[in-house]
């Protein structure tokens, strides 16, 4: 694929003494299970057999991915307390329950659309930090302005109202599909409380810059951060050449946190961890059509989803 071919080799490094981890949790919804394929085979081919844990959201069949990687599943409404999950309801933010009830202790979390490409273990830092942040690369995305952080990271005003002395002006700006940390670095009356003022933008990354830049400024609990996070500009179809500073040679994580590679607009990094799944998983023909296959139920079920919801709007009149 022209996408891999641009890519860098990563050299195999092994992380400093005292870093690592002891497993991923990748979050994946029934939407986005056919992306979350993906990201466990590529955890799969650049970081071996460390465990991984389906983080799974409502009604998602995930024991495809169970069976093939021999990941584990952790049900959101297991893990995180129903009124996380009732204020939460359409969105990301019931995966804040991982801070609290991580089957690990040291952990690397994934959104399902995003790849690891080489073995970003080297980043873990978790020997200094409860924290590490992936910043984008090459560097830290900042908060600018107000406006910019009333756009996507919290609504000021009511933020001020609520901490009225927190620094977040060209503090980092946390992209949170991504990120490392140790069980308990936030306890989940911490998160409840932040997650109650509804002040937060984004879902879950609104509350984790919140949670993130507090830190910061109180010194504990004790924040770190490394360049690891690739997020395309290009509409969702990565060109790595483009993206990728000349010469880079670390570990990262694609993330596509805007428009997904979906049916219509592939992308062929993504399309390739996908059939390396299904090789996996025991497929040898007819890759390509189940891909498109796979992508053309995802779009049947999200337009389904939308005319139920009209449909019910029209029946309550």
């Amino acid at each position: 694929m022209k996408e891999l071919a641009l890519l860098p080799v990563i050299p195999i490094v092994a992380p400093p003494p005292g870093c690592g981890l002891d497993g991923v949790i990748v979050g994946v919804c029934a939407a986005d299970l056919y992306l979350a394929k993906a990201c466990c085979a590529s955890v799969r081919r650049f970081m071996g057999d460390i465990p991984i844990t389906l983080l799974a959201d409502g009604r998602v069949n995930t024991s495809a991915l169970e069976s093939v990687f021999g990941a584990k599943r952790l049900a959101v409404a297991d893990a995180a307390p129903a009124e996380l999950v009732d204020i939460g309801r359409g969105t990301a933010l019931p995966k804040l329950s991982v801070f609290w009830a991580s089957p690990y202790e040291r952990f690397l979390f994934l959104d399902a659309d995003t790849l690891v490409w080489g073995d970003v273990r080297i980043h873990a830092a978790l020997d200094r930090f409860d924290y590490v942040a992936a910043h984008q690369v090459p560097t830290p995305g900042l908060i600018p302005t107000e406006k910019a952080a009333t756009e996507s990271v919290f609504d000021v005003a009511a933020l001020r109202r609520f901490d009225d002395n927190l620094q977040f002006l060209n503090r980092p700006f946390l992209v949170t599909g991504v990120f490392m940390a140790r069980r308990g670095v936030f306890s989940q009356e911490r998160v409840m409380e932040i997650v109650r003022q509804r002040w937060f933008k984004a879902s879950d990354q609104g509350v984790i810059n919140y949670l993130f830049l507090r830190s910061l400024q109180d010194g504990k609990p004790s924040m770190g951060g490394a360049s690891f996070q690739v997020i395309p500009d290009d509409g969702g179809i990565l060109e790595p050449a483009r993206v990728l500073p000349k010469g880079w040679n670390q570990p990262v994580v694609f993330h596509w946190m805007g428009k997904k590679p979906k049916f219509g607009r592939p992308a062929g990094m993504v399309d390739d961890f996908r059939r390396e799944f299904l090789r996996c998983s025991g497929r040898r023909h007819g890759l390509q059509l189940s891909l498109r296959g796979e992508e053309l139920a995802v779009l049947f079920r999200q337009h389904w989803t939308s005319v139920r919801k009209r449909l019910l709007v029209v029946g309550d009149r």
